[in-house]
């Protein structure tokens, strides 16, 4: 009969503990001085391209953050504009009404287009006071 412990199915079970620990330590590969320098330029090329892609990947980032500021700045710059914009248009409509207003008061005679001594006689009455 065949021992299972020693025999290995090709997938690591039933492995003798020998053949086990084997597998688990890494091995150990030399390669030449050519095989090295290839080695290096295949990694050397691969890190710049990853760090061509990473630092385009920033300067996206800050040109997309910088828009973003100028965007910001433009809509703030446009909302205060709007705002000073509705308060000329109102303080003007309020002088309009209000000149609108004299113009009409002065047309009937009334007590705001009298002279101020009559004004203030009015106020007398009003008071109690001759």
């Amino acid at each position: 009969m065949a021992d299972t412990q020693t025999q290995d199915p090709g997938n690591g079970q039933g492995a003798a503990p020998d053949q086990a620990q084997a597998q688990d330590r890494p091995q150990q590969v030399t390669f030449t001085e050519d095989q090295q320098r290839a080695l290096d330029e295949i990694i050397g090329k691969r890190i710049g391209e990853v760090r061509a892609k990473h630092e385009a990947e920033v300067r996206a980032l800050k040109e997309d953050h910088a828009k973003a500021l100028r965007r910001a700045q433009m809509d703030e710059e446009a909302r205060l504009k709007a705002e000073q914009e509705d308060a000329i248009q109102s303080l003007t409509r309020r002088a309009e009404d209000a000149e609108r207003g004299l113009r009409l008061a002065i047309s009937r005679n009334t007590p705001s287009s009298a002279s101020p001594v009559r004004l203030n006689q009015s106020k007398a009455i009003t008071h109690g006071r001759r």
